[in-house]
C-alpha cells in the first residue's frame, strides 16, 4: 500500500493506480479443479525387475571370470529357505536350485582348477546345508523299542530338491581331479567328515 500512495503522489491522474490496486483488492480468479481419476483407474506399477540382472551361466564368461562368478553364485546356495510351506519364495528356491545344479555340472566337467578362496567358500556353502538340525527317529525320546527301519516310514525332507544337489557337489568336488588335495585337507577336516558321517546314520541319506 506504501508504494500505491507513492506512486499516487507521484502520478496526478488518479486513474492510473486502480489496474494496480485491483490486483490487490479483487479476490483472486478461480482455478479450475483437476478431475479426478476414475474409479475402476489401475495406478501405474512399478517395472518388474528383469532376469537379464540375475548372474550369466559360468560357460558363457571367459576363462579369467569364472572363478569371480563362481564365488558370487555359491553365496546364492548359502541362503537356507523353509520348506515348510511349499508356496514361499518359490521363485527364489528354483533359482537356488538351478544354481547348485549348475555348480554341480561345472565341477563335473572338469572345466577349470578351482582357487584356495573358491574351495574356501564352497566347502562353507556345503557345511551351511548340510549340517543341520535333523528330526530324532521314531523311537527316540519316546521309550517305545526301536523297529525294523525297513518297517518305519520314510522320512522325507522337504528340502530334498536342494539337498540332493548338496550332496552330489560334494561327491563331485571331492573326487574331481581337479581339486587340490592339500587345500581341500584344509577345510573337510576331521570334524567335517565325523559330522558327516552322522549324517549317515540319520535319516537323511
Amino acid at each position: 500500500m506504501i508504494l500505491l500512495l507513492a506512486h499516487h503522489k507521484s502520478n496526478p491522474n488518479p486513474q492510473a493506480p486502480i489496474p494496480l490496486l485491483r490486483r490487490f483488492l479483487l479476490p483472486p480468479a478461480p482455478q479450475t479443479p483437476i478431475p479426478a481419476p476414475p474409479a475402476n483407474c489401475t495406478p501405474p506399477q512399478p517395472p518388474v525387475p528383469s532376469r537379464k540382472s540375475s548372474p550369466s551361466h559360468l560357460r558363457d564368461v571367459p576363462v579369467l571370470e569364472r572363478q569371480a562368478l563362481f564365488l558370487r553364485k555359491l553365496r546364492i546356495c548359502s541362503v537356507l529357505f523353509d520348506f515348510s510351506d511349499t508356496l514361499k519364495l518359490a521363485r527364489e528356491k528354483e533359482v537356488k536350485r538351478q544354481t547348485l545344479s549348475e555348480h554341480v555340472d561345472f565341477v563335473q566337467s572338469g572345466s577349470g582348477r578351482l582357487n584356495e578362496q573358491v574351495q574356501e567358500e564352497l566347502v562353507r556353502t556345503l557345511d551351511v546345508n548340510n549340517f543341520r538340525s535333523l528330526p530324532p527317529a521314531s523311537h527316540e525320546n519316546t521309550g517305545v523299542e526301536p523297529t525294523d527301519p525297513e518297517e518305519e516310514d520314510p522320512y522325507l525332507d522337504p528340502a530334498w530338491p536342494h539337498l540332493q544337489l548338496v550332496y552330489e557337489l560334494l561327491l563331485r568336488y571331492v573326487v574331481s581331479s581337479d581339486t587340490d588335495t592339500k587345500v581341500a585337507k584344509r577345510y573337510i577336516d576331521h570334524s567335517f567328515v565325523l559330522r558327516l558321517l552322522d549324517l549317515l546314520n540319520s535319516k537323511d541319506l
